[in-house]
């Protein structure tokens, strides 16, 4: 390799090849699915399926039971979720959904219990009450110009 002196730096010449190696060619698939941003969420999903199924074992989990009772509760959650995605759209943030779950368990298990009403009373009592919740918060909201959550 030739080289030169200057001063106390010696100075190098790189040989270049007369043809640079080519790059192997991506296709453009393969780099517009990586630019997706929902290969984030459905790598997760791949991840944690396969962290449940390697510690699971023989629970049932992946069985025709398991996988009906894991969906019902994402589709539970999933009505949930867009509820809210539609106030953070919006760009609000509400935090109430969880405690009007809970609160809406409490007076459907009252009803049953306590009072001795049918379970489709119940709901519907539940139901009338959180939108009255539901709708003084929005006008707590609206008026005071409070933070949603």
């Amino acid at each position: 390799m030739p080289w030169t002196l200057i001063g106390k730096t010696i100075v190098t010449e790189a040989l270049n090849p007369a043809h640079p190696p080519e790059p192997k060619p991506v296709s453009r698939r393969l780099v517009r699915l990586m630019r997706r941003p929902e290969l984030g969420a459905i790598t997760g999903t791949i991840i944690v399926f396969l962290a449940f199924g390697i510690t699971a074992g023989n629970s049932g989990l992946f069985s025709m039971a398991g996988i009906a009772n894991f969906l019902q509760v994402s589709a539970q959650l999933g009505i949930l979720a867009a509820a809210v995605a539609l106030l953070m759209i919006g760009g609000e943030f509400d935090l109430s959904l969880g405690s009007m779950i809970g609160f809406a368990s409490v007076t459907i298990g009252l009803c049953v219990t306590q009072f001795g009403l049918s379970i489709p009373a119940a709901v519907a009592i539940a139901f009338v009450i959180a939108i009255i919740v539901g709708a003084l918060n929005g006008i707590l909201v609206v008026r005071t110009r409070l933070p949603s959550f």
